[in-house]
Order: C-alpha cells, then sequence, then structure tokens
C-alpha cells in the first residue's frame, strides 16, 4: 500500500488548519501536481472537520 498525503490538521476552529504534510506526488504529471496537492489538501481538511477534536482517524481510498 502507497501512502500520497500523511498530514496532521488542527480542527478546534473551522477551517481546519493542516500543521504540517507529507505528500508524494511524483506518480502525477509537472502540470496537474498542483491541482493534485489541492484536492489532498481540501479532502484532509474536510475529513478533520468531520471528525471531533481528539480523535483520531485513518481513511483508505480504493479509488487510488
Amino acid at each position: 500500500m502507497k501512502i500520497y498525503y500523511l498530514g496532521m490538521l488542527k480542527n478546534d476552529v473551522t477551517p481546519a488548519h493542516e500543521l504540517c504534510a507529507e505528500k508524494d506526488l511524483s506518480a502525477y504529471g509537472i502540470f496537474t501536481r498542483g491541482t493534485i496537492s489541492d484536492l489532498m489538501t481540501l479532502s484532509a481538511k474536510t475529513i478533520a472537520e468531520r471528525t471531533p477534536p481528539g480523535r483520531r482517524q485513518d481513511v483508505k481510498s480504493n479509488g487510488m
């Protein structure tokens, strides 16, 4: 299993704030990396906002 995004977000305020993140964009072309990076960040923020503060959550995608 390959990890494309690993991040830590602060979700006690809305919108959630990305504290740190590591993204592997090597599988994507140079012109699409910015869009893919933005999509990863947006997805992480959405998941963080829906997760209660103090809880952990991991998400696996079947599409990637």
